[in-house]
């Protein structure tokens, strides 16, 4: 009997070293989507709002990881423009420029946090397909390494 004991007893404890190295996993939380505007809301009823967009616009936001384990954040979409893409802004002798974050996306550190804010990363969007009007939101759809998909409401504010 005492060897069907100790059996378990050593069992458990095999178990229980196991769980203790496997790290939680990755569980990437958005906070703070915001955009500029294309247009500010005085000129929301002007001709030029009538007036196709063109350019590009811009989300700025904050990820936390809240897991034990790393992930990266490697895409956006938002049905307000053709394309999105991570980018990151870098200055170098004085003259600022863009860098595509590329195919390994943005890596996020378990436990660690990444904003996305001007004069840094962003993400880009390329082709409007309308005006980004202060006051106003709209949505975008970020995919991460671990699978994770979410959909998050982005404010356009005149910071």
């Amino acid at each position: 009997m005492s060897r069907i004991i100790l059996f378990f007893a050593i069992f458990a404890a095999v178990l229980t070293g196991c769980a203790a190295g496997d790290s939680t996993p990755p569980d990437v939380r958005v906070e703070q989507a915001w955009s500029r505007p294309t247009l500010f809301a005085d000129q929301a009823d002007s001709a030029e709002a009538s007036q196709l967009p063109t350019g590009t616009g811009v989300i700025y936001l904050t990820l936390t990881n809240l897991g034990g384990t790393s992930d990266a954040f490697l895409s956006a979409e938002s049905a307000v423009a053709e394309s999105a893409m991570l980018h990151e802004t870098r200055v170098e002798n004085e003259m600022a420029s863009m860098h595509d974050h590329g195919a390994g996306g943005v890596p996020i550190p378990a436990g660690g946090t990444v904003a996305f804010e001007p004069n840094g990363s962003h993400i880009m969007l390329m082709g409007l397909k309308q005006h980004l009007i202060e006051g106003q939101m709209f949505e975008v759809t970020l995919t991460f390494k671990s699978g994770k998909v979410v959909t998050v409401p982005v404010s356009i504010e005149n910071r």
